[in-house]
């Protein structure tokens, strides 16, 4: 009988992009200027999202092809046994070869994960049940008890994973780069040893050898930008050189996002210097941006102005009331008709009083 330890989630993969913070809106001091923060964000929100993607699966998921004989299903069969995984396809699978043996390969890291990450919202042995059920039910017996065995090896590996987060910065160093820097190596360099100390070889590369790869990279870049000993031509001939010693797939997904973020400074710039929304559409446009984005973009520059124009008009009404000498309730009341008169939809209102708030005003 194998026995498991309570699970816990934990989040220590690397992120191997990062994503677009944008805020939702974001005011100019001068009414006249266009605002594109949002705008930035619509041409880029979704290419930036490809491109993490691609990053974090299609990069970690290349590999040669293997004859299978065996595989669990692609879906759950009747109602999931958590509602975070209605209507989803599972993530990974568990395949065995011709021979009966367990193929190992990140996709059953991605298998292990899908039941795993629901434990909290049902009890880990629940999860852990539907793992055993479908390797026993779809694979080889032989099969069936290695993937439970690498399972075992799993579990113990995220316990003593759980215990690398208890690590506290010092609070008079948190804040420096070079100490962060060093938290951040050391705190992988552990990771790898418990890892290399539980699986096997071919085990630790399918899991985490891409990952450690595009860690190590990481690490490269980060200690490269606090060196004050170089020029900037060596230090961008230095961040080649390490990106020329990533994987091929991680190494030409690397590369298409930096084409990516360098395509899209060059559109930000564009709609910096644009004085009206059809000048920033025009300018998109000749930039090869994709028609429905940049009517999308224009769509929302026009209507910022149009927003702006209001805002203006009513925020001179609300400070006229403000001098009325209107007893406090009266006033509140009287603002909110204001309000409600200059901008009919909800949205529009919501924006309005985010503005008031970012204006200081009473």
């Amino acid at each position: 009988m194998r026995h498991t330890k309570p699970l816990q989630k934990i989040g220590l993969t690397l992120s191997l992009t990062a994503m677009l913070a944008a805020g939702y809106w974001t005011y100019q001091s001068q009414p006249e200027k266009l605002n594109t923060s949002l705008a930035n964000s619509l041409i880029q929100g979704q290419q930036q999202a490809v491109a993490g993607k691609q990053t974090a699966t299609t990069a970690n998921r290349t590999k040669a092809p293997v004859v299978a004989e065996h595989q669990t299903p692609l879906r759950l069969e009747g109602e999931p046994f958590a509602r975070s995984l209605e209507g989803t396809d599972i993530d990974g699978h568990l395949r065995a070869d011709q021979h009966g043996n367990l193929i190992v390969e990140l996709e059953v890291r991605d298998f292990f994960d899908y039941f795993l990450n629901t434990v909290g919202e049902v009890p880990a042995e629940e999860a852990l049940a539907n793992i055993k059920q479908l390797a026993r039910q779809h694979l080889p017996e032989e099969a069936a008890e290695q993937a439970l065995e690498l399972l075992d090896r799993y579990l113990e590996y995220k316990q003593q994973a759980i215990m690398l987060e208890a690590t506290h910065l010092d609070p008079e160093l948190q804040f420096d780069p070079h100490y962060q820097l060093g938290m951040f190596r050391d705190g992988m360099n552990a990771l790898k040893q418990i890892r290399r100390t539980l699986f096997t070889a071919d085990q630790h590369d399918a899991f985490f050898g891409l990952e450690e790869a595009y860690g190590d990279y990481t690490l490269a870049m980060l200690g490269l930008q606090l060196r004050e000993d170089l020029s900037d031509s060596e230090r961008r001939a230095q961040l080649e050189w390490h990106r020329q010693q990533l994987p091929e797939v991680i190494r030409r997904t690397e590369e298409n996002q930096i084409a990516l973020e360098q395509q899209q400074a060059i559109r930000q710039k564009a709609l910096a210097s644009a004085e009206t929304p059809a000048e920033a559409g025009q300018r998109l446009q000749a930039l090869g941006l994709p028609v429905e984005q940049v009517e999308a973009t224009v769509h929302y520059l026009e209507a910022q102005q149009t927003f702006d124009r209001h805002f203006a008009a009513f925020d001179q009404q609300r400070a006229a009331l403000s001098q009325a000498g209107l007893a406090e309730e009266d006033l509140k009341l009287q603002q909110e008709q204001l309000l409600q008169q200059f901008f009919a939809d909800e949205q529009s209102q919501t924006w309005a009083r985010l503005r008031m708030l970012d204006d200081n005003h009473p």
